[in-house]
């Protein structure tokens, strides 16, 4: 239980690499850039997202269920590699599908600013 208070103080993401992130971040919305932002923002969630996985681990639900003891059956997982297996391109493939077909649809002055 001190631990998890521990890092409930301290955060997720908190160490130097999370605050690097954080400067990036409010640089790159200074900046004219849309990409500098968008990776900085998206590296802090997965920063802070594996801080607290780290933490947690190797519990689920903290000081109760293991990730072992919430492990699925070896069969379901198996029926569930096949359906991502097959599925996953096709989402994949449609999404670059329609991306292709749409395009070119909206010029440089067009948009939400």
């Amino acid at each position: 239980m001190v631990r998890l208070a521990a890092a409930a103080v301290r955060g997720p993401g908190a160490g130097p690499s999370g605050g690097q992130r954080a400067g990036t971040l409010w640089q790159g919305l200074e900046a004219t850039s849309d990409r500098q932002p968008f990776f900085a923002a998206l590296s802090l969630f997965v920063l802070s997202f594996a801080g607290l996985c780290a933490n947690f681990y190797p519990y689920i639900v903290p000081s109760s269920v293991t990730v072992w003891e919430a492990a699925a059956p070896d069969n379901s997982l198996s029926i569930l590699l096949v359906g991502s297996v097959v599925l996953l391109p096709l989402i994949l493939g449609y999404t670059a599908y329609s991306y292709w077909v749409f395009r070119g649809k909206v010029g440089a002055a067009g948009g939400y600013r």
